[in-house]
């Protein structure tokens, strides 16, 4: 008989050893939210659930406090995040790859021991200050790389200084479009250097946030609208995806679902606005002390806030 793969709060518990009561007071802290709900209601967990529970338990028991267990758990899915980019390149040794504005290079270094052997990887970034930690961090760790995997360093303005001679079986260009001024100029260029079979494969601005901040925005009576910039970023998103298709013979698109689960504190969601939304936060900043003090008042629920947050993934072939 096939193993039942979709369980109560009572059947984990029972699994785990871990009470019903326990499992409601996750769900509240957003440490272990329900896959779904049954017809009457109740929550429901798969296998992935046990592992979660699991690592919240370890993590308890080293003495953590619930705060500080939630943002490991953050850290775990940007982690999963990174990983799923890295799956998406699908390389094989040998491969020449080339890396448009690869900032602090987190998806070669949360891939570090993954990278397949005699793989020759260029990272090209306009910020000194970038490239000079990668070539420290390469120092530092190339022991635990496989087997001739090597990197290139090159400090370059890829739009305005173009400096690329070879070819390359993969170009990654990671939240690097929303910085260029002509995208399809540079994706035409990046086309010619791709080896036959060869693609690019291009991330953008994450979805959903904005659109979860405006459901508390207007659930709590504040006047703060983000509906226009959410709008903005959207037609931004599908003039880039026109543009990749003009300029490449097939454009892939998936997307990867992160979630926000739980804030420690109310005005933590307007902490987002004023670093990410920055000119939008200066036309209210004489009023977000009164805002600030409206969602403490009335945002009761903050710490079960839940948001899902998409972020596209492009592969362009040329």
């Amino acid at each position: 008989m096939e193993e039942k793969k979709i369980y109560t709060a009572g059947e984990l518990g029972r699994l785990t050893g871990v009470s019903a009561r326990t499992i409601r007071f996750y769900d509240k802290k957003a440490l272990l939210k329900p896959v779904g709900y049954s017809d009457s209601g109740y929550r429901l967990y798969n296998q992935e659930s046990i592992l979660q529970l699991q690592r919240i338990r370890v993590l308890q028991y080293i003495g953590l406090s619930v705060d500080e267990i939630r943002e490991q758990i953050r850290k775990a899915q940007n982690e999963k995040w990174f990983q799923w980019t890295f799956d998406k390149l699908a390389l094989t040794e040998g491969m020449h790859i080339l890396d448009m504005g690869c900032g602090h290079g987190n998806l070669w270094v949360k891939n570090w021991n993954r990278i397949p052997a005699g793989t020759t990887i260029t990272l090209v970034d306009k910020r000194n200050v970038c490239i000079e930690y990668l070539k420290e961090f390469y120092r530092d760790h190339k022991r635990f790389l496989q087997d001739h995997v090597t990197f290139q360093f090159m400090v370059a303005d890829m739009e305005t200084n173009w400096k690329i001679e070879e070819t390359y079986d993969r170009v990654v260009a990671n939240h690097l479009w929303k910085f260029i001024e002509q995208p399809e100029k540079l994706m035409e260029r990046v086309k010619k250097v791709l080896h036959p079979g060869g693609f690019l494969l291009s991330t953008y601005s994450v979805y959903g946030l904005l659109e979860a901040i405006q459901e508390v925005l207007d659930q709590t009576g504040i006047l703060l609208d983000l509906r226009e910039r959410i709008l903005q970023k959207k037609e931004e998103r599908l003039m880039l995806e026109d543009q990749m298709r003009r300029c490449f013979e097939r454009v892939d698109l998936e997307t990867f679902s992160n979630r926000v689960e739980g804030l420690d504190h109310p005005e933590d969601l307007l902490a987002y606005i004023k670093n990410c939304e920055g000119r939008l936060a200066e036309e209210h900043r004489a009023s977000f002390k009164e805002y600030e003090q409206k969602l403490k008042n009335e945002w009761k629920d903050y710490a079960a806030w839940e948001a899902e947050i998409i972020t596209p993934l492009y592969r362009c072939f040329a």
